[in-house]
């Protein structure tokens, strides 16, 4: 993939994990201009005993780093991600874009992570809608 790709750090919490699955593979249809998506994982920090929140910061700060943009899946779960604010607060900072996909079936009354402090955009669940706010995005 190219070097100006676009690069789409998804952000989810663990419960939505299929829905992460699926919004990866709406952004990887050939069909998308914008294909070039990091999904990130923390398979390798979930199997051990030992604290290792530092390790885990650090790999979420360099994948924040390395996205264009920060798309944060929106669901009636997403008060429990345990590293959702720190995701966005490293978004914040380096002043990347963040946006919102609402996952169908959330609430109404489900609210945002506390980190999210600046006005970003809500898309529904929906490609084309996803497409055309990321072309806008990036005056393509």
């Amino acid at each position: 993939m190219g070097e100006n790709m676009t690069k789409i750090f998804i952000s989810y919490c663990e419960e939505d994990r299929s829905y992460r699955d699926g919004f990866a593979g709406m952004l990887r249809n050939p069909n998308n201009e914008f294909i070039d998506v990091d999904v990130r994982e923390r398979e390798n920090f979930r199997s051990s005993t030992v604290d290792r929140s530092n390790e885990i910061r650090n790999f979420l700060r360099e994948k924040v780093g390395e996205a264009t943009v920060i798309a944060l899946l929106f669901s009636n779960n997403t008060y429990k991600g345990n590293w959702l604010n720190y995701e966005i607060e490293v978004a914040t900072s380096q002043n990347k874009p963040i946006f919102i996909v609402r996952i169908p079936g959330t609430s109404s009354s489900a609210q945002y992570p506390r980190a999210l402090t600046r006005k970003v955009t809500e898309l529904q669940w929906n490609s084309t809608e996803i497409n055309n706010y990321l072309s806008k995005l990036f005056g393509r």
